[in-house]
């Protein structure tokens, strides 16, 4: 949008405007009174409005401009204020949430300092170079030599006691989360 813009700050403001709590909120459920009501703290998109989204999505949109942006907006607030797709989009969405579940008892297991962090990072860069290689590889004899090569390396980083303190941190993670 702002790279072929005429006058990208103008651009960026407009982008700025739609991802402000306003802007999200125009975007999403149009004008208060108009197109949506608040019923107990949530805004509810008057029923007419709600069936004609649902059985002509795309004419809805040409017609309201409700929901055109969606890719600018504030993700959190709409969430919040219980903003589910309608239509044919609400299948995809209730289809895919049974498969998006948080699993916090792997959030921030890696070393952040000292001497295991300089290692983690030099196995990073041992396996992502190790991955181009193989990739290069002239058959699969070279890319698996060249993969069990690094997968001896990881040795000479202490890659046992990265292992011991990414699964110290998990089981701390899970015992704060209560899945012991």
């Amino acid at each position: 949008m702002t790279t072929a813009a005429t006058d990208p700050q103008a651009a960026m403001q407009a982008v700025s405007y739609l991802a402000s709590e306003y802007g999200t909120m125009l975007a999403l459920f149009g004008i208060e009174g108009e197109t949506f009501e608040w019923v107990d703290g949530i805004p509810v998109m008057n029923e007419d409005l709600t069936e004609f989204r649902n059985s002509d999505y795309y004419g809805f949109r040409d017609e309201y401009g409700i929901g055109t942006f969606w890719m600018v907006r504030n993700l959190m607030l709409a969430n919040s204020l219980g903003n589910l797709p309608g239509g044919y989009q609400a299948n995809n969405v209730a289809f895919a949430q049974q498969f998006s579940h948080a699993r916090l008892e792997f959030v921030e297991l890696d070393p952040v300092a000292g001497a295991l962090q300089r290692d983690m990072d030099n196995i990073n860069v041992a396996r992502s170079q190790a991955i181009v290689n193989v990739l290069q590889a002239p058959n699969d004899a070279a890319g698996t030599e060249i993969w069990e090569n690094f997968l001896a390396s990881r040795d000479n980083f202490d890659f046992d006691g990265i292992t011991e303190y990414r699964n110290n941190r998990l089981n701390e993670n899970r015992a704060r989360l209560g899945m012991q």
